[in-house]
């Protein structure tokens, strides 16, 4: 049972905050939320995100509406930046998903605009024969 001040009235002791006792050792910590920590539990820590995986991810994303080309191509080395400084912090920066969300959205609009401009080569040379063979 936790210990609790002597208290004259229940009103007190209502009021009296409890202490728990200390749990040290792997895989303890003491937490702020005012609940004892339990045993073989582990505390989620906050890893942060390589801000090269959220600039690839934009970059990758606004390349449909602004320099498809260009802007995907920049969106393909900060995702190839982002990878290899995520590799390098062995599990202490996150973006994996980021990384590869990237690089899907980047080459997905560079195969459409390839796809755009062959396409629209081949209609060009059409024309043009149709309109030789016409003479």
């Amino acid at each position: 049972m936790p210990d609790t001040p002597a208290s004259s009235s229940p009103a007190d002791a209502e009021a009296a905050p409890q202490t728990w006792p200390a749990v040290t050792g792997p895989g303890h910590s003491t937490a702020t939320s005012g609940l004892p920590p339990v045993a073989g539990s582990t505390v989620a820590v906050a890893v942060p995100t390589s801000s090269n995986a959220v600039v690839a991810l934009i970059l990758a994303i606004v390349s449909w509406a602004i320099c498809p080309v260009i802007s995907a191509i920049v969106a393909l080395v900060f995702a190839s930046m982002a990878a290899k400084e995520i590799q390098a912090g062995e599990g202490r920066i996150a973006g994996r998903g980021l990384v590869t969300a990237a690089r899907m959205v980047a080459w997905i609009n560079i195969g459409v605009m390839a796809a755009t401009l062959v396409i629209g080569l081949l209609v060009v040379a059409i024309i043009a024969i149709a309109a030789y063979s016409s003479n």
